[in-house]
């Protein structure tokens, strides 16, 4: 019996070529944001970690720059010349000069030891003998010129001479001999040798000092003077401070003596710069006030030292990759780009990193020049550290505001989060309402700051000028103040006043600051409620984790693509290859040929039974799908080996029937 062509085995996935359908435009609208998105978190991701690490380098270098050391040398000399000896109650010239006998000239110079021996190996020490002074120690004095004031008419009779301060242009720069004489206007100091040896009485010029002005309680002073250099022995200048005392060095016309040196501690690696000011008032009185600096100026010597340098290094590199970058950001945008604060704030970070950096460079310079000068003289040179103190104190301004802003910025770099910005949000609403807000205070401020330097100014220290009245006033304002002073300076006028000022400041004006900020916070969290958040970067990175190690899971969605009947009937002819391949694998064992579409549209017929059995007979019609099963069957039977088991046999033929009926 031949075969039927149509008992082959196929497997159900090739039963119909699939016609391939394209993806809906709204899946690769989602599939083109979603990969934008993660884009935009990638290079948002690079840029953090890259700005992170900038700010690592900067903090790296500006903490290199502070020392933990300088507070605990700060300290000791502090202790050593200005809390033990109790300077700053000194009042007058005598007590000022009794000062510098029994306290700055015994610990300029190292004394002896416990027993009476001497200090050997410590020559050039102090008196600590931890701290190798630089060169020796200087006292200059600051003088005003003769008739710097006017003495009024009515009291010429009375008062020859008037000298107001000095200020920078009042000040004194003649030559005199002993005593305060004026030398004649045709007499030359080179013409007189034993004025060589009286420099007290000859100015020096700032320049030759190596000095700078000071701003000092009272006044601004220049960096030269008259000087008295404290070098050789201890019972030299002592009399040699006696015989000033005696010529009336110090008179109505000094306006500020400074005592300065420098140390240097090789235990820590610190520089020291100590500045002592007796400020003479005109009025009459010693302002005493002084200035301590640790400085570090030596950084490479240290195996620290190279990784040091290579952080400074990569340092600079990162500012020139920045000034390129927004050179091209200025040149695609032009004028607009002013008009974002985040890139002017990004031009204060270039600016304040190039000064940084001149200005390290000019410290390093002026290091080494100093050291050179200290070598070649062997300790014994007059070695002055304001200068470079005062590059090292401008150097950290420029880094701690560098860093301040650099900080800052890095909030822009999570502008992904919607909640981040609710802060700028809320000062960017209520910032028209604060501007007017701060003009009234400024001005109720400034109003009662007068009122309290008129009426305290001559009786409280704290209200002495109106720097110090508004200082004040703004203490009180955070409710720190002296209200006993105030009614004992003023017993009626000055409690009154302050009442008034603590109630509109503390009550009024603090409660309006607090209900203007409150309620542009509430309209911007109600508005960011409403808003989505297309940067939560913490959940994008939580997904790429999760989806690397195998553990992400499905988003969740649910598909909104509306359902039609062309969609429908589109995919019913797969639903059907789908459901034969079924049924041929499943209940014929895969006799069944399914890729043959003629045979197929056979297989698709299901007329009336005694319909079909007449249009057989009549050879006007195939067998449909039933028939081919019996077929089937049937040639199964007959062609199936005798070795077969005869109960599968059995369940096989009873199976056939039960398909065919």
């Amino acid at each position: 019996m031949n075969v039927c062509p149509f008992v082959a085995g196929t497997s159900a996935g090739s039963a119909r070529r699939r016609q391939y359908k394209p993806p809906q435009k709204d899946d690769l609208d989602n599939v083109r944001e979603e990969r934008m998105r993660e884009l935009r978190m990638s290079a948002i991701l690079r840029e953090i970690f890259s700005y992170l690490l900038f700010l690592w380098l900067l903090t790296v270098l500006s903490y290199g720059n502070r020392d933990p050391n300088a507070y605990w040398m700060q300290m000791n000399l502090k202790n050593e010349f200005i809390k033990n000896p109790n300077f700053m109650e000194l009042s007058s010239t005598d007590a000022f000069y009794k000062y510098i006998r029994e306290t700055v000239v015994p610990q300029v110079k190292v004394g002896d030891w416990y027993n009476g021996q001497q200090p050997f190996g410590l020559r050039g020490f102090i008196n600590d003998r931890v701290n190798r002074i630089m060169g020796y120690a200087v006292m200059r004095q600051i003088r005003a010129k003769p008739n710097s004031c006017k003495v009024e008419k009515l009291m010429r009779n009375v008062v020859s001479q008037c000298r107001g301060q000095s200020s920078l242009i009042k000040e004194d720069k003649k030559h005199y001999h002993p005593k305060w004489i004026v030398m004649p206007a045709n007499h030359s100091i080179l013409l007189d040798p034993a004025n060589l040896t009286n420099e007290e009485w000859r100015h020096k010029k700032a320049k030759e000092l190596h000095g700078l002005p000071f701003w000092g309680k009272l006044d601004v002073y220049g960096g030269g003077g008259y000087i008295m250099r404290l070098r050789g022995t201890k019972e030299n200048i002592i009399k040699r401070i006696k015989e000033l005392e005696i010529s009336d060095w110090i008179d109505g016309g000094t306006r500020a003596v400074f005592i300065e040196f420098s140390v240097y501690n090789a235990q820590v690696n610190l520089f020291g710069v100590v500045t002592i000011i007796a400020e003479f008032h005109p009025g009459g009185g010693v302002i005493p006030n002084y200035r301590i600096d640790a400085i570090r100026l030596m950084r490479y010597h240290q195996g620290f030292g190279l990784f040091v340098l290579l952080c400074e290094i990569s340092f600079i590199g990162f500012i020139i990759y920045f000034t390129v970058r927004e050179v091209k950001s200025f040149r695609a945008l032009q004028v607009d780009y002013l008009r974002s604060y985040w890139n002017i704030a990004e031009l204060v970070v270039l600016g304040l990193s190039y000064s940084c950096i001149f200005f390290y460079i000019s410290r390093m310079a002026m290091t080494r020049k100093i050291l050179k000068v200290f070598e070649r003289s062997h300790g014994n040179a007059y070695v002055k550290l304001q200068r470079v103190a005062a590059v090292d104190e401008v150097f950290g301004y420029l880094m701690s505001f560098l860093i301040f802003i650099s900080i800052l910025k890095f909030t822009k770099l999570l502008r992904f989060n919607k909640r981040i910005g609710v802060l700028y949000s809320t000062l960017s609403q209520c910032s028209k309402d604060l501007s007017s807000f701060f003009v009234v205070f400024w001005v109720i401020f400034l109003a009662f700051t007068q009122v309290f330097y008129i009426v305290l100014g001559t009786k409280m220290k704290e209200f002495s000028s109106f720097i110090t009245s508004a200082e004040t006033c703004f203490d009180m304002a955070r409710g720190q103040f002296k209200f006993d002073e105030i009614s004992m300076a003023s017993p009626v006028i000055g409690p009154l006043v302050f009442f008034v000022f603590a109630f509109i400041t503390s009550v009024i004006l603090l409660n309006l600051f607090v209900t203007l900020i409150i309620s542009s916070f509430q309209s911007v969290k109600a508005d960011i409620e409403k808003q989505c958040n297309d940067y939560e970067i913490i959940n994008f990175m939580g997904r790429k984790v999760k989806g690397f190690f195998g553990m992400a899971r499905g988003d969740g969605k649910i598909t909104t693509h509306p359902v039609t009947v062309e969609s429908q009937v589109h995919s019913l002819p797969e639903k059907v290859d789908r459901l034969l391949g079924f049924i041929n694998e499943v209940y014929l064992d895969g006799e069944i040929v399914l890729d043959n579409k003629n045979k197929l549209k056979v297989l698709y017929k299901a007329p009336d039974r005694g319909t079909l059995q007449n249009q057989i007979s009549a050879g006007v019609a195939q067998p449909s799908m039933f028939e081919w099963v019996e077929v089937n069957n049937s040639h199964r039977s007959m062609t199936r080996p005798k070795s077969r088991d005869p109960s599968r046999h059995e369940s096989g033929k009873a199976s056939g029937q039960k398909r065919r009926y």
